[in-house]
């Protein structure tokens, strides 16, 4: 990945701050309640590295060819949904991930 980075004119070094922002972004948002692909949370951390690391670079193509880069990455990884994870109500135990609700009973 620090090959894409270089060869879009950001810093070898963004690729392991870039990667860890996703993460940070996707758990985030299944905190809270949300879920997105991983590559369309990639496509937007990576945008907004670019006005600080690269401003004369277009993100467009760039974006892209960073992004086929992560292909690379395992199959789980690559195509995770971030998702809403979620306690079973009353428990204690472990988080359940990759359940959701399609709709609420109350009680």
């Amino acid at each position: 990945m620090t090959q894409r980075f270089t060869d879009v004119g950001l810093p070898a070094q963004l690729a392991q701050t870039w990667f860890a922002q996703v993460l940070r972004d996707g758990f985030a948002l299944a905190a809270a309640g949300g879920s997105a692909t991983f590559s369309a949370i990639a496509d937007g951390v990576l945008r907004s590295l670019f006005p600080q690391h690269a401003p004369d670079r277009d993100p467009g193509e760039a974006v892209q060819h960073v992004l086929d880069g992560s292909s690379r990455f395992t199959p789980g990884v690559s195509t995770v949904l971030f998702v809403p994870a979620r306690r079973p109500r009353g428990s204690t135990g472990p988080v359940e991930l990759g359940t959701r609700r399609t709709s609420r009973r109350r009680t």
